[in-house]
């Protein structure tokens, strides 16, 4: 179960922002009114914060959940 101060995976992209499914957050607060949802930060590799703001349960994931070996590089990052 996900819980305040877990480390998530994202499932999917967040819409108009440039994260992207895989990426690695920190959930900071758990909403379940009006409707149930997660407020997540986004950290880039220098520390600065890439996205803050309310996803729904669908779009993240237990990252101690994730199996490393289902991701896979593309060409440029390998």
């Amino acid at each position: 179960m996900i819980q305040q101060y877990s480390t998530v995976s994202l499932t999917k992209d967040i819409p108009g922002s440039d994260v992207l499914a895989g990426s690695i957050a920190v959930v900071l607060e758990i909403h379940t009114d009006p409707s149930p949802a997660y407020e997540i930060e986004v950290l880039g590799d220098d520390g600065s914060s890439l996205f803050l703001g309310a996803v729904s349960p669908d779009m993240i994931v237990d990252a101690n959940c994730v199996d490393p070996s289902s991701t896979t590089l593309s060409e440029e990052e390998e």
